[in-house]
């Protein structure tokens, strides 16, 4: 068993995704100018119907709108498919194909990672139900015997069961790029041990991205809009309705700037998969012994 460097795979996670960011946009362009023509052509007028049933809840007002939502995921979950394989091939294989000025797809591997999120999104689905249901019972069973306290201890080990298992099939995608199988057993053996090594590493390399954009945000957004609305001392319902209105101005200014939106949202798009791929791809070389990193 081969232990993750916490530290290392972070630093070359954005080594890739910024060292060789010229590699992650030769092998991503085409694809994520597919999903950006999609996202300009469908997306004013999925965005006006999601803010529209988000200040009515009236599921009526997106009905005429379900084929264009529809193939705008179906783009979007392709291009992110077919470029995450080509970048975690990359990675892994350390096979930056130089020259290469574009990439189609990459045929098999693209097919088990399908595969793969289909039966992933089928067993999480079902076992959101059955958790549901459980959870529902024992809720029940605690409340009758006056031990209803004890439910939110229930519910923190449930969600960190949740995190634990996401953890462990973590590698799914990358394993299914470049070995003839689904991942899903591989990324549970490789993961072994290197659970808590995996959720510390996640959270350095979301850090400094995240940071980034609330900057931008507070930079970019606030003096534009107005700051935050102050929610303190409003109810629920009233707090929720304040950050509904603000989050539907910004909405509306969107709508007004979609090129600009468009640009941005693909940008951040193509530097996501870099880093992702960077990380899982550098996460399965060292936890198969390929990788010597500290």
């Amino acid at each position: 068993m081969h232990t993750l460097p916490i530290f290392g795979t972070v630093v070359r996670a954005y080594g890739f995704a910024l060292g060789r960011f010229g590699t992650v946009l030769r092998l991503s362009w085409l694809w994520m100018a597919i999903y950006a023509a999609a996202l300009f052509t469908w997306g004013p007028e999925v965005n006006a119907a999601m803010a529209k049933f988000q200040q009515t809840q009236d599921p009526t007002v997106v009905q005429d709108m379900l084929g264009q939502i529809f193939g705008l995921a179906i783009v979007q979950l392709l291009a992110q498919v077919i470029v995450m394989v080509a970048l975690l091939r990359a990675v892994i294989s350390q096979n930056y194909r130089e020259g290469v000025p574009l990439h189609l797809f990459s045929g098999m591997p693209d097919l088990r990672v399908l595969g793969v999120i289909l039966l992933l999104v089928i067993a999480f689905m079902a076992g959101a139900i059955g958790l549901a249901m459980v959870v529902g019972l024992v809720a029940a069973i605690l409340t009758a015997a006056g031990a209803a306290s004890a439910l939110p201890i229930l519910l923190l080990a449930l969600y960190a069961l949740i995190i634990w298992a996401g953890l462990r099939i973590s590698l799914v995608m990358a394993v299914a790029s470049v070995e003839p199988n689904l991942g899903v057993e591989r990324s549970w053996e490789l993961t072994k041990g290197n659970v808590l090594r995996l959720l510390v590493s996640i959270i350095l390399l979301a850090l400094p991205f995240v940071i980034v954009l609330g900057a931008v945000f507070f930079a970019v957004v606030v003096p534009a809009f107005g700051p935050l609305p102050n929610i303190e001392g409003l109810s629920q319902q009233d707090a929720q309705k304040a950050i509904q209105t603000y989050m539907m101005t910004v909405q509306t200014a969107l709508q007004a700037n979609w090129p600009v939106y468009v640009a941005v949202t693909t940008l951040l798009t193509l530097f996501g998969a870099g880093l992702q791929a960077g990380f899982f791809g550098h996460a399965y070389r060292s936890l198969n012994g390929m990788d010597d990193v500290g």
